[in-house]
């Protein structure tokens, strides 16, 4: 009989309270706690937006982003066995990425919101030149002309925020922003560590 329980103690080692399952490999459960950081940072990151839209960035923001990851990471990891540095490692990375798409999100709003109000404006003013010089070109050859002016400097012809976010790293330098991004991102990390700095105590 003593020998069974040895046996039993030996042939369980390695599985989890219930004696069902084995233990959850760290590959595993590191992939399961990165989904969950990521899920758990889209509230926050939704707020970020909307907030960033009417023109606020609040330490809320990065207080929810970071708590949202760091309750997601814990909630999918609760059954494996990852270093804490590890977990911190992977909601930082999360934060990190989230805050900058947040913020480049915002930006790309802007930008579409701006060249939706100016690009009618800019074919507006070419049509006028155009008829106070008495030029001859129809207007089908003005619009050709202004499509070629826009896509020569900025890219594209129609702005829309697909457009701006795939262009965004273009138009920042053609609009000579790049550093008030920058300055407005730092800050947006800034948020972001704030927030982490609260959330992380509650990291398991």
């Amino acid at each position: 009989m003593e020998n069974y329980g040895n046996y039993q103690s030996n042939n369980y080692e390695g599985y989890d309270d219930l004696r069902m399952f084995p233990d959850e490999s760290p590959l595993i459960t590191g992939i399961k706690g990165f989904c969950g950081a990521v899920v758990g940072a889209i509230p926050g990151m939704l707020l970020w937006i909307i907030l960033g839209k009417l023109g606020y960035i609040a330490v809320v923001c990065g207080i929810l982003l970071a708590f949202g990851s760091v309750f997601g990471y814990n909630f999918m990891t609760k059954k494996g066995n990852l270093p804490m540095g590890a977990g911190i490692a992977i909601c930082l990375g999360v934060l990190i990425v989230a805050v900058f798409f947040a913020e480049k999100i915002v930006w790309c709003w802007e930008l579409t919101d701006i060249f939706n109000e100016m690009i009618p404006q800019w074919r507006a003013e070419i049509n006028s030149l155009a008829a106070e010089y008495g030029d001859t070109m129809s207007a089908s050859e003005i619009s050709s002309l202004f499509d070629e002016l826009m896509l020569e400097e900025y890219g594209f012809t129609e702005a829309d925020f697909s457009t701006c976010f795939y262009n965004f790293g273009d138009l920042l330098e053609t609009l000579e922003v790049k550093s008030d991004f920058t300055f407005s991102l730092v800050k947006s990390y800034i948020c972001g560590i704030a927030g982490a700095a609260v959330s992380f105590k509650y990291f398991k």
